[in-house]
């Protein structure tokens, strides 16, 4: 887990596993974290929604947010157990045109974020 968060980058602080060994400041600025992307998501109309996924099994603190997109729906369904086949589909048969798209896709996020740290 990197904290000290701030939104242009993470300086390490402490190696943890879970999102319980957080302090309380620290789960407060990754929820922030969480809603302003999860909100440029939405209001970039990138998904409707969103799963969100915080596994322990690693030996470092990840989370995971998963803009679910209609082909997921069409070609796996919904749930957690696909989003592994879902990423392997993805990188396995991502074009070039995808790629680009998921690029420009980035940078946008990335202005909206910039623009929500004017109002924090």
């Amino acid at each position: 887990m990197k904290t000290n968060m701030q939104r242009g980058g993470y300086e390490q602080k402490r190696h943890i596993q879970s999102f319980a060994e957080l302090t309380a400041d620290e789960r407060t600025e990754i929820g922030n974290t969480i809603a302003i992307a999860e909100r440029a998501l939405k209001e970039l109309k990138i998904a409707e929604t969103v799963t969100l996924v915080q596994e322990e099994r690693s030996k470092h603190f990840h989370i995971w947010i998963f803009p679910n997109q209609e082909w997921m729906l069409e070609k796996f369904g919904y749930g957690l157990q696909y989003l592994r086949d879902i990423n392997a589909f993805a990188k396995d048969n991502a074009s070039d045109a995808d790629i680009e798209n998921v690029i420009r896709t980035a940078e946008e996020i990335k202005k909206y974020i910039e623009g929500e740290d004017k109002y924090d």
